[in-house]
């Protein structure tokens, strides 16, 4: 959902055709969500519980990428996680994120684009 702006409408919202569930899952996993609460319980005036939260929803890769810490036994030593602090680009055509040296090296796991050192490569090795 995005919000139209305008004169007469300026927080109207709208329904954005392209959105879905996985789009905004994929979009909450890359950027990230910090939630901070501070909740406090008074009665006349005299506080009587007082309860802090600090949560962070974000992939492994976003978490590490923003320096925040991990549970106490996390291995990190395992192929997944070098795989999610590997170097990534994303793909021109589809805009999804890849690994840096397939991208650029090989191909688009995703849509297949090539980048012109493949092609150029391809195209000598054809000749």
């Amino acid at each position: 959902m995005s919000v139209v702006s305008g004169a007469d409408r300026s927080m109207e919202p709208r329904r954005d055709p392209e959105g879905s569930l996985v789009n905004v899952i994929e979009t909450l996993l890359d950027k990230g969500l910090v939630v901070n609460a501070d909740i406090m319980v008074s009665v006349g005036g005299v506080e009587l519980l007082g309860i802090r939260i600090r949560a962070a929803l974000a992939s492994f890769e976003t978490a590490a990428r923003y320096g925040l810490e991990f549970p106490s036994g996390t291995n990190t030593e395992t192929l997944a996680w070098r795989r999610a602090i590997e170097q990534k680009e994303t793909c021109p055509r589809c805009g999804k994120s890849s690994p840096r040296a397939q991208l650029l090296e090989r191909r688009c796991p995703w849509c297949g684009w090539r980048s012109a050192l493949v092609e150029e490569r391809e195209g000598s090795r054809d000749h």
